[in-house]
């Protein structure tokens, strides 16, 4: 039952990894917001210091890119875990996994080349919006055709597909909107990142709760 459990766990432990990464790299954005540096924090509100696959202008602390590039690196590498744990065809394992580490780690690796190589090209932006698109549209499409019989697998399925999702526009999105109702004035509020971040964690907490809550079934049985 142990080794059962374990892979499950497993994904779930570096999918809060990968939000606690996520969350560090918001917290070094915004740090001198909490330590009074007004001046700092003004210049961290606008977009030259996004750090999530960074387009030219703005070019992202190394430190940003570091943490949050790792951290949707951690999201991709749960997958071969989840994967090996759902009864399903394996046309269908092979199309999830590699749609899921593909969104997950294209994006984690975009974000952490931009250490180095500061904002990609603005004609970048085009082809990488229409690309997000197609994976997060291919995401939906797996997710919704593997099989839901087996109903705490398929629960823990959609826990994870969660971070996939958000890793990328659709969670800058959801951050931006969220902290610019509460601070509508700043190009990019205060706090933007950590909202992602939590859910990603949320998410790897709800698939730990939901193995965690089996063993008492399967030992009864």
């Amino acid at each position: 039952m142990t080794l059962t459990r374990s892979p499950w766990l497993i994904a779930a432990g570096t999918i809060v990894l990968g939000g606690m990464l996520l969350a560090a790299a918001a917290a070094a954005r915004w740090l001198p917001c909490l330590t009074g540096s007004e001046q700092v924090c003004l210049a961290r509100q606008s977009h030259a210091y996004d750090y999530i696959v960074p387009i030219e202008p703005a070019q992202p602390l190394a430190i940003t890119s570091v943490l949050a590039g790792l951290g949707m690196i951690m999201v991709a590498v749960s997958w071969p875990f989840i994967v090996g744990q759902l009864k399903i065809k394996r046309r269908l394992a092979v199309a999830l996994l590699v749609i899921m580490i593909t969104k997950a780690g294209l994006v984690g690796l975009l974000t952490l080349s931009a250490a180095v190589a500061g904002g990609l090209p603005a004609a970048a932006t085009g082809p990488l919006f229409i690309g997000e698109i197609v994976l997060d549209l291919a995401v939906l499409g797996v997710v919704l055709v593997t099989p839901n019989e087996r109903v705490a697998d398929y629960q823990r399925l959609l826990l994870a597909a969660g971070p996939v999702w958000l890793v990328g526009t659709v969670g800058r999105v959801i951050d931006g909107a969220f902290f610019t109702l509460a601070n509508p004035g700043p190009e990019v509020p205060p706090g933007s990142g950590c909202l992602t971040a939590a859910i990603i964690v949320g998410c790897g907490i709800g698939i730990a709760a939901i193995t965690r809550n089996e063993a008492p079934r399967r030992r009864s049985v």
